[in-house]
């Protein structure tokens, strides 16, 4: 299976590089879908929404909703009632696309929590900085064996706060993704040996797309992020990608500016619960 390489020749164009760091993001969760035993990634003619056996919002997912003013309360209780049948919470993502502009202010009122506004960021692969300098004992392997899988969870695990209930449950995603053709790579970063930092690459629609970027607590601030974020820009460089995206909290975007990224968008991510998951 191969993937295209960049769309991106020229100058990069403002609207072209914001509708890329959506596109990415939709592909990323079709991608999971993709190697998620039981997942469907659903697409309907205003919204995509990804559902998923694990009961975890990371895998359960609203994305690229456009909804008529006249209905969206109404649209809004009918695509979440699919997740209600489930009993499995999920994320509704807004971007800078999605219609209505107050979008989020109808999900509030329907119960949805406002959980982060995220930074949409790309760089251009061709205009890179100096890499940082690397820690002493430092080392970046692509996972492609399951010893590398362990090592890539543990930072995973510690960085995102998963619990081993739910790392049990994702376990067939992370073998699945070992396969040859698959369009995300996992990126270990070691120090001295021991798993230190992950991140996971995506390489489609036409961009290569940066995601689950984290380092254990322990290790934080020596550069270890740093590295990585360096080693994947390179990576999608060597396969012909002339631009990479991710979508930065407030507290890495300074990380992420160093590295040659810039801000094009803002993305809301709001929770939604069902009802059995709910305070009484």
């Amino acid at each position: 299976m191969t993937h295209p390489a960049t769309d991106f020749h020229g100058t990069l164009d403002p609207l072209s590089v914001l509708s890329a760091v959506e596109r990415s993001l939709c592909e990323w969760y079709r991608s999971l879908a993709d190697a998620m035993p039981g997942a469907s990634y659903i697409e309907e003619a205003d919204h995509a929404r990804v559902t998923s056996p694990v009961a975890h919002p990371a895998c359960n997912a609203v994305l690229g909703a456009k909804l008529e003013r006249s209905n969206v309360a109404e649209r809004i209780r009918a695509v979440l009632s699919d997740f209600e049948r489930r009993g499995s919470p999920a994320l509704w993502w807004v971007g800078p696309t999605s219609k209505p502009v107050d979008q989020h202010a109808y999900l509030m009122a329907a119960g949805l929590e406002l959980t982060e506004t995220l930074y949409g960021m790309a760089a251009d692969l061709q205009c890179m900085p100096d890499a940082p300098p690397t820690p002493a004992g430092w080392m970046v392997e692509v996972v492609k064996s399951p010893h590398q899988l362990a090592d890539w969870m543990r930072p995973f695990a510690d960085a995102f706060h998963m619990s081993g209930d739910v790392l049990r449950d994702l376990a067939p995603i992370g073998q699945s993704l070992l396969s040859v053709g698959s369009p995300i790579r996992l990126l270990v970063g070691s120090l001295d040996g021991k798993p230190a930092s992950c991140a996971a690459l995506m390489l489609g629609t036409g961009v290569a797309g940066l995601y689950y970027v984290g380092t254990r607590a322990a290790l934080r601030r020596i550069g270890c992020a740093s590295a990585l974020v360096v080693a994947a820009m390179r990576a999608a460089r060597d396969e012909g990608y002339r631009l990479c995206v991710l979508h930065s909290s407030p507290l890495s975007v300074d990380l992420y500016q160093r590295l040659g990224y810039m801000e094009y968008c803002r993305l809301r991510t709001l929770l939604w619960k069902p009802s059995s998951q709910r305070r009484r």
